[in-house]
């Protein structure tokens, strides 16, 4: 038995005397950027290494000593990514899944309790129709977003449907349903006619006000004291799609103010799907314009049309909800045997990647710069706000510096293009010593965090009214 223990200690050694050797190849072809993968690939092969080392001059007991410490520590490691993988993270599925039937249930009865009496129906506005994981959208050609057919052809349409009710989301704060402005966004009615406007938002499902009550959200934080003031937010856009409600509708409304909100979770790789899209790139190029403010009437008929088409009446025909597959992303590799032995579920947590996804900071400059001069054009000002994920509250990756790197690269960005901003990083840091400012790994703010960064966004607006920034 003593024979077996020694021999398998010494395997153990070998295999410390491996994790070296890989660490040291690691850093020879270049560290991973995350600082928790540093630590993984690096900084504990290093620690076996020499705990080993120490063990095999330190004599018998010490190696065996050694080699069960190497076991427990891997049970205890395949443990945790066993509940992660079959207790915990699938409990979170089902929760998300109870969320998204309920939005799709309340849909499909107020259908038809709306048709029983002949009025309006209800319509859903989780994100733009041009972003391609949207629950009512089909996949159109690769070379474009989906357009909607209208009377006159075809468009983008960056709005959703004219003075309706519709149903919008779910993450804690109970399900969210609004009447639609004149343009089929997130405001009372009437302010359109208001030009020109004190304050115009332009981001994505933030600046929408995802899954809070519309007197939590950024716009109305900013509407107590700039009353005149509108969102164009739509959850799903990305910075090319802003750029586009900016040219749309900014010369119309003419804001004082233009608050540009970058959401770091998403808008790079969303740049990047829409920079491929060749509709969307003519908003990069001169005064390209869809009209679509003159053109709200036809969008209406088209977005009700499409919507009864695809989602009321087929929720009524099957008597069922929308498959949660299809209305929100689900990562469907979690608990696969793959993802297992890979530690997946612990490593997300943990915060290691051990790559890292391309942040074009000079493309999404370049738009933030188009936005700037369109903005200046009618005598307006712009300021560029950074919203953090969920990632940089909750869990471990609070601790591993990634989000205070990410805040100060765009910062960097939009310094050089000598634009206010407004480290939302910051700001809800500072407001979770007081209440949590987000739900849950995923999910938006919280409507503490909505009106501790509205608040903010709303004191940089009065420093440029008064003159007092820049």
């Amino acid at each position: 038995m003593t024979t077996r223990l020694i021999r398998f200690s010494a395997i153990t050694l070998a295999s410390a005397a491996l994790a070296a050797a890989a660490a040291v190849l690691i850093i020879w072809k270049g560290l991973p950027p995350s600082p928790s993968a540093i630590v993984v690939t690096v900084v504990v092969p290093v620690t076996m290494a020499v705990a080993g080392f120490v063990a095999l001059r330190a004599g018998r007991d010490w190696q065996l000593a050694y080699a069960l410490s190497m076991i427990a520590t891997a049970v205890a490691v395949v443990a945790a990514e066993a509940f992660l993988d079959f207790m915990f993270l699938p409990r979170q599925q089902a929760e998300l899944r109870e969320l998204v039937n309920q939005r799709s249930t309340l849909l499909a009865q107020q259908g038809m309790a709306y048709r029983s009496q002949g009025e309006e129906w209800p319509y859903t506005a989780g994100c733009s129709f041009a972003h391609p994981r949207c629950n009512y959208v089909e996949p159109g050609p690769s070379d474009h977003p989906a357009l909607l057919p209208v009377r006159s052809g075809r468009v983008v349409p960056l709005g959703g449907i004219s003075g309706v009710r519709t149903v919008f989301c779910n993450e804690g704060s109970g399900l969210i349903v609004y009447d639609a402005d004149e343009h089929g966004f997130n405001n009372p009615q009437g302010l359109w006619s208001q030009a020109p406007l004190d304050v115009l938002l332009v981001g994505d499902s933030y600046t929408h006000g995802a899954c809070v009550e519309r007197e939590d959200t950024f716009a109305a934080t900013i509407r107590q004291v700039y009353p005149k003031t509108i969102s164009i937010g739509i959850g799903g856009n990305g910075p090319i799609l802003e750029l586009a409600g900016l040219r749309e509708y900014g010369p119309t409304l003419r804001p004082k103010v233009v608050v540009w909100v970058f959401t770091i979770d998403n808008d790079f790789s969303d740049f990047e799907r829409e920079s491929q899209n060749s509709v969307l790139r003519a908003y990069l190029d001169g005064e390209f314009s869809q009209k679509l403010l003159s053109r709200q009437a036809e969008i209406d008929d088209g977005l009700k049309s499409y919507f009864r088409k695809v989602m009321v009446e087929r929720l009524i025909s099957q008597a069922q909800p929308v498959s949660p597959a299809k209305a929100v992303h689900i990562d469907t590799q979690i608990g696969s045997i793959r993802d297992f032995f890979s530690l997946a579920s612990l490593r997300r947590l943990l915060g290691v990647y051990f790559s890292w996804p391309v942040r074009d900071y000079q493309g999404v400059g370049d738009v933030l710069s188009k936005a700037k001069v369109l903005t200046e054009s009618w005598g307006g000002r712009m300021i560029v706000v950074f919203q953090p994920s969920s990632y940089s509250f909750i869990g471990f990756n609070r601790f591993d510096g990634i989000s205070d790197m990410l805040q100060k690269d765009f910062a960097r960005t939009v310094a050089q293009l000598d634009l206010p901003y407004v480290d939302g990083l910051a700001i809800l840091r500072s407001a979770e010593a007081r209440q949590p400012v987000f739900w849950g790994l995923g999910s938006h703010t919280t409507p503490w965090g909505y009106q501790a960064l509205g608040a903010a966004i709303r004191d940089k607006v009065g420093q440029i009214v008064a003159g007092q920034d820049g």
